[in-house]
């Protein structure tokens, strides 16, 4: 098998590699362009994806990877089935067509990474378009830093909420430590000094996001990769933490958490948490009604006032939690269908773990992180983190599983 390190080019690439690269800095220009219904240049540059990904398709002869089909058709599906009862039919095939785009940012790679040197290159794209984010952050660490002080700023970079930064940024670190300890040479593109230097960039800002589950996210990943690879680093990672804590910000999150814990008190302050605890408490019994496939994908914020004791500032929610919220939108059904994504893609890189032991692992890490983070968030809803994560492991699983000889059957 001869794999060629010189990159292929074709337009299609070129406008997806310019979206990857410029689609983490967007979230303020295209906010000014929405509209009614919050339709803007950002489902505009949605359909572009779509596009995309339907050209490469006729382009393959209508021919999907495998382990695409198996892993998101079966979810898809359901979802879309859905949306045919949910009580706001709109917005339920929104997030439908949302979770489209995720799917083709997975099967993206497998049609235009032809060769290692498209990998490479796509690898690359991923890292730099973080440089217009990082900027801006440190301006605004500058201008808002000065105003609130470390403790009461929430870095949220050119994205809408301080978490999708967060976990923005929780992907950048996975992508850096994969570049850091793949046994490819050539795909080890950052000296190890380079990489550190990344690597503390984007966690520096993580901590200022102020986000405890993106946290908890990177200490997935990196503890799993001490105890699998490097234990004798297990006591380092937990000094360091330990310094993490010390910050006052950092610190003040932390014992936020076992403060407000009495979820049966409805009229006492709880905090973030608790107050998760008991929104998903709350939802059970409705749940309960329609466990099989549930009441419409997207439709527990709809129904939230029907549910939620402490529902007084008007406002709808989603779960903060994607298993809750799918439970509740498409049933267990759907539930199982969503978990199978994974199953599928993690059997997969484990068939394949030989070829590039710690590179794969580490992006296993990284989708164990992500599963781990849904218990807690809305990860579903931050669509632009979800490109970035799932066009990676896609890309991982590409070079992998099908090493450019253009088989996708």
């Amino acid at each position: 098998m001869n794999i060629t390190t010189n990159r292929s080019k074709d337009f299609l690439q070129f406008l997806l590699a310019l979206i990857i690269l410029t689609r983490s800095s967007l979230d303020p220009i295209l906010d000014l362009t929405k509209v009614q219904f919050g339709i803007g240049l950002g489902a505009a540059i949605n359909i572009l994806v779509l596009f995309i990904g339907f050209v490469y398709l006729l382009k393959h002869d209508l021919v999907i990877p495998r382990i695409a089909i198996s892993s998101w058709v079966g979810f898809l599906i359901l979802s879309l089935l859905s949306v045919s009862y949910s009580i706001d039919s709109i917005n339920s095939f929104r997030t439908w067509l949302s979770y489209v785009t995720f799917f083709v940012m997975f099967t993206l790679p497998f049609y235009c990474i032809k060769n290692k040197g498209d990998f490479i290159f796509f690898i690359k794209i991923i890292v730099y378009s973080s440089f217009i984010p990082v900027l801006y952050s440190f301006i605004e660490f500058m201008i808002m830093g000065s105003a609130y002080g470390s403790n009461g700023l929430r870095l949220k970079s050119t994205f809408s909420h301080p978490n999708i930064f967060a976990f923005y940024m929780l992907v950048l670190i996975s992508v850096v430590l994969y570049i850091l300890n793949t046994n490819d040479k050539e795909v080890k593109f950052l000296s190890n000094y380079r990489g550190l230097f990344f690597l503390s960039v984007f966690f520096s800002l993580l901590i200022f996001t102020n986000t405890r589950s993106a946290w908890l996210g990177v200490f997935i990943i990196i503890s799993l990769y001490c105890i699998f690879f490097e234990r004798k680093y297990i006591i380092h990672l937990m000094i360091f933490v330990i310094f993490v804590s010390l910050i006052p910000s950092v610190h003040d999150r932390i014992i936020d958490l076992f403060s407000g814990n009495q979820i049966d008190d409805f009229n006492g302050k709880l905090n973030s948490y608790a107050w998760r605890k008991l929104l998903w408490l709350s939802s059970l019994d409705l749940i309960k009604e329609k466990w099989i496939l549930g009441y419409g994908l997207e439709t527990f914020k709809h129904n939230m006032p029907y549910f939620f004791p402490l529902d007084n500032d008007g406002k709808l929610y989603n779960a903060h939690n994607v298993y809750i919220e799918l439970v509740f939108g498409i049933g267990v059904v759907g539930l199982l269908f969503y978990l199978r994504i994974y199953y599928v893609i993690l059997i997969s890189f484990y068939v394949t773990r030989h070829q590039d032991l710690k590179g794969v692992m580490l992006t296993v890490f990284l989708i164990v992180s992500y599963m781990a983070v849904s218990y807690s968030d809305n990860m579903l809803g931050y669509l632009v983190v979800n490109w970035y994560f799932w066009f990676f492991v896609g890309a991982v699983c590409a070079y992998h599983t099908n090493p450019f000889n253009r088989n996708f059957k």
